[in-house]
């Protein structure tokens, strides 16, 4: 009689047991060991709901998840009425992106137990994930009228307000997620999003900084901060938040991210490269990565070394196209036509509406002085891809080359409107302000592009000294050129023509003939250089100084046209009015838009050396050819 009654606990004993076992074999991640534990104890007792759940886990673990569906599918068999099973099986279900047999699971847990916070949660998620969002906030509104302070519950509300950009109410639910847990870390990172996407960046900065008192030693925390002070440009204190970030972890990849953008932000681009290096030896095989040091070289000018990492990210990830274009747009710094063309003729082969192929090819064009082609190749990337900004930069300046720059400014407005923060439309509109002698509104646009710019090159610099000279601020405007001058390691060809044209107009002649020399020694090929010396030479009356560097210019590009109208200029100077009128001919086949800037430069000429007859000579065989009327 004893010995019958036994029988049954022993077996009983023996399956906890095995099934402890296989827990904690489970817990060691001793996954095959567990699961043959786990099948023990079904031979013992034969299936259970919660055998089938711990081997339905195990085997989502081992990445099995074909097996793991079947025994989920037998736990429910063996109780129907077990809700806990459903809300397992619908989580694996939704891990593996099964979301219409999640939401089937799910609804039939909460027709189960209609009170459980965590179903309608979870069913949120789900609904979420299909793009369902009032569906989702409905059934996240039912659970916080069971239990309104469920932190879970609060923080999912205020992650789908997000996705649905209603960034106030994202706000409020943060606030309600922080007051429901104080301690949550993931609030105070939704509370900034929600900040940061409805504009107010210094809020934002504070939530991330009260998330990082909480957790000081969170890699993550660091480099969300880092990246949002970036855009309030606190440069500094963003690079060492993001250095925190790496010492915090030094395997974690988005902080050396976040510490390349600081330094790629401040304009310390060869630091930027050497933590994007120690990135790439992380993980060698994110083309990510590759793509964004190819970005830096580009920024640096070394545009062989930035090809040959856009290739790097191309091999690594071959059906990404965009390495394929930006090594294109090396080829066309590189004066590489002919290759950058190929390049983009094979990813419209591939794809025939791949926008940035056709914004590649009307840079080609571009930088070959066929504005034309180019306007015509940017219209139609602007088609396939609208909300791009820089294509709409693009279309801008290819109608300021002529001369149209109230439809120009149309473009650059666009473009600040999809992005306020994208420097480049600041600096095309300041152009096309400086073309219509708009240089108060000029100069405002400049210096908001500098501000934005934090890598500020000689061609932002630019378009603000001509804004400044065209309101004869020229002691600003050698300020702003010797303080541009003083951030370089030393002195670019482009920066000294801009300081020598500065001291041309303030009347320094002997000083600009010195920088332009200075530049000439610099970059023997400049051609602005050249012909901007050879203009300064004619003001001094050494001629044939002047047409030797202004042929030299002709030479290093024949279709500079304002090397052909300052050569004009020379010869009727020295009284050849027949080879003067051929030249000037050229000068306008080649570009008639540059005629008056020529009238002007001839009325300075003009001003300064008014015994001078052969000046008023052009002047009149100009007009004269050209239909042109004085604009002096």
């Amino acid at each position: 009689m004893n010995s019958v009654k036994t029988k049954p606990f022993r077996k009983r004993q023996k399956f906890e047991a095995l099934l402890r076992l296989g827990s904690t074999l489970l817990e060691l991640e001793r996954y095959e060991e567990a699961l043959k534990e786990f099948r023990k104890a079904v031979e013992e007792v034969g299936d259970n709901n919660l055998l089938k759940n711990a081997i339905a886990i195990t085997l989502q673990i081992m990445g099995q998840f074909e097996e793991a569906e079947k025994a989920f599918t037998q736990a429910i068999e063996l109780d129907l009425d077990h809700v806990d099973t459903r809300l397992r099986f619908t989580r694996f279900l939704y891990d593996i992106s099964k979301y219409a047999e999640a939401e089937e699971q799910i609804r039939k847990a909460i027709k189960l137990e209609p009170e459980r916070t965590d179903s309608r949660i979870l069913l949120a998620r789900i609904l979420s994930r299909r793009r369902r969002y009032s569906k989702a906030l409905e059934q996240l509104q039912k659970a916080l009228e069971v239990a309104p302070m469920d932190f879970e519950a609060n923080l999912e509300v205020a992650q789908l307000l997000l996705k649905q950009k209603r960034y106030a109410d994202a706000i409020q639910a943060s606030q309600q997620a922080i007051a429901a847990n104080p301690t949550s870390t993931g609030a105070y990172v939704a509370l900034a999003e929600a900040f940061d996407r409805s504009g107010n960046t210094e809020e934002s900065a504070r939530a991330l900084q009260d998330a990082i008192e909480l957790d000081p030693k969170h890699s993550c925390l660091r480099h969300l901060l880092s990246s949002i002070l970036l855009k309030l440009n606190r440069y500094d204190e963003a690079i060492e938040l993001a250095k925190e970030a790496v010492k915090l972890d030094r395997a974690h990849v988005p902080a050396y991210k976040a510490l390349v953008r600081a330094f790629h932000h401040a304009g310390r681009l060869n630091e930027a490269l050497d933590s994007i290096e120690k990135a790439i030896e992380i993980a060698p095989r994110r083309f990510v990565l590759h793509g964004i040091k190819g970005d830096i070289l580009f920024d640096l000018g070394i545009y062989e070394r930035a090809a040959e990492s856009y290739l790097k990210a191309s091999k690594i990830a071959p059906k990404q196209d965009r390495p394929l274009i930006d090594i294109a747009l090396c080829l066309v710094e590189l004066k590489r036509y002919d290759e950058a063309f190929e390049i983009c003729q094979k990813a419209l082969a591939a794809n025939p509406g791949n926008s940035y192929a056709y914004n590649a090819i009307g840079a080609i064009h571009f930088e070959k002085c066929q504005y034309d082609k180019a306007l015509n190749v940017y219209k139609k990337s602007m088609e396939l891809n609208p909300n791009y900004p820089p294509i709409y930069v693009n279309i801008a300046a290819s109608l300021n080359n002529f001369r149209r720059f109230d439809e120009a400014i149309l473009f650059c407005i666009r473009a600040i409107e999809l992005d306020s923060k994208y420097a480049d439309p600041y600096r095309v509109l300041a152009f096309s302000l400086n073309g219509l002698k708009r240089y108060a509104e000029a100069e405002e646009m400049a210096r908001k592009a500098i501000q934005l710019k934090t890598t500020t090159t000689y061609s932002f610099i630019q378009e603000l000294v001509h804004a400044l000279i065209g309101q004869k601020k020229y002691d600003e405007v050698k300020q702003v050129i010797e303080e541009f001058i003083s951030r370089t390691e030393q002195p670019t060809p482009e920066a000294l023509r801009l300081l020598g044209l500065s001291q041309y107009w303030m009347g320094q002649i002997d000083e600009a003939l010195r920088t332009y020399e200075n530049a000439i020694n610099l970059a023997p090929d400049s051609v602005m250089a050249q012909n901007n010396f050879g203009f300064l030479l004619i003001i001094k009356g050494e001629l044939e100084r002047a047409m030797f560097h202004l042929r030299h210019a002709i030479e290093l590009d024949q279709g500079y046209s304002r090397a052909y109208y300052n050569l004009g200029a020379c010869y009727y100077a020295q009284g050849d009015e027949r080879q003067a009128a051929l030249t000037y001919k050229k000068a306008l086949e080649l570009n008639a838009n540059e005629l008056n800037e020529h009238l002007e430069d001839l009325a300075s000429i003009q001003e300064k050396h008014p015994e001078w007859t052969w000046v008023e000579q052009a002047q009149s065989f100009l007009r004269s050819i050209s239909g042109s009327r004085s604009t002096k």
